[in-house]
């Protein structure tokens, strides 16, 4: 089985996704086989990361970013 993540491009009136060489050798896949094709959106991955601390961060913004800077300045004292 392989997992690649590709860009959807324009092919005549359709979309197309290529495989390159080596993964098409890696698979063994031969021409006019039939081959099964799971399609996901990719998302961003800030999204996904911001995503997954959404509601485990209590404090504000700014009173992190006065923290990330007092912890900052404290270094150079």
């Amino acid at each position: 089985m392989l997992k690649t993540i590709k860009k959807l491009q324009p092919w005549g009136n359709s979309f197309g996704i290529r495989l390159s060489k080596n993964e098409i050798e890696q698979e063994k896949i031969k021409p006019n086989e039939d081959v099964e094709i799971l399609v996901t959106k990719k998302s961003n991955p800030a999204k996904e990361l911001f995503g997954a601390l959404k509601g485990r961060i209590k404090k504000p913004t700014d009173k992190i970013m006065e923290d990330v800077d007092k912890a900052f300045e404290s270094r150079f004292d």
